[in-house]
């Protein structure tokens, strides 16, 4: 089983990833933990400030590249009868991406269905995607308490990303809203992913 985390920067994605690994482990259950992007990928400051449609398009054509080594992974984990958590997946890219997009491809629906038809070499997606629901102004304290900086925590940007994210869900999303306590948001994970495993 293939399990995808996503939500705006400061949502508890990390967290949740941490959380449901262990419950899954203490269950008895294999569990791969990864993340996108991946460890090989470097995008340097200046690129994640560069807010222009071009610099939009060039890093999903980067991070689909990414991800295609990606998949590779998961699919070798998932032979290993593992169940993966990705901390971040293609859903992310449409996303994060696409609001600047949208002055090339003619709004919301003309960029979602470029970015998804650059995306058709990407084969392995989701069984469960699980969407941590947060108005960006709550996401102030978790961002600034980092170390690590994404260069994308504009709260009037991170409300296009939310919106992208909502125009996306589906039969296999569960959203959860993310200001619940932390026991409850893990609890929630975890009790559609036994659901969903044989």
């Amino acid at each position: 089983m293939f399990v995808s985390i996503e939500g705006i920067d400061g949502s508890g994605k990390s967290t949740l990833s941490r959380n449901l690994k262990r419950k899954l482990l203490e269950l008895g259950r294999s569990v791969f933990l990864t993340h996108e992007p991946t460890d090989g990928f470097f995008i340097t400051e200046s690129e994640q400030k560069n807010r222009t449609a071009e610099n939009a398009i060039e890093l999903f054509f980067r991070f689909t590249t990414d991800r295609m080594h990606h998949q590779k992974i998961i699919n070798g984990e998932l032979d290993r009868e593992r169940i993966v958590i990705s901390d971040r997946y293609i859903h992310s890219s449409y996303a994060y991406q696409g609001p600047l997009m949208e002055m090339v491809f003619g709004g919301m629906d003309g960029t979602l269905e470029w970015m998804m038809s650059v995306s058709r070499i990407i084969k392995r997606m989701p069984d469960l995607i699980i969407f941590l629901d947060l108005e960006p102004g709550r996401t102030t304290s978790r961002i600034a308490a980092r170390k690590g900086r994404s260069g994308f925590e504009d709260p009037d940007y991170l409300k296009l990303v939310r919106t992208y994210y909502q125009k996306m869900i589906g039969s296999n999303w569960l959203v959860i809203d993310s200001t619940l306590p932390v026991e409850k948001v893990t609890a929630a994970a975890l009790e559609a992913v036994l659901a969903r495993l044989p």
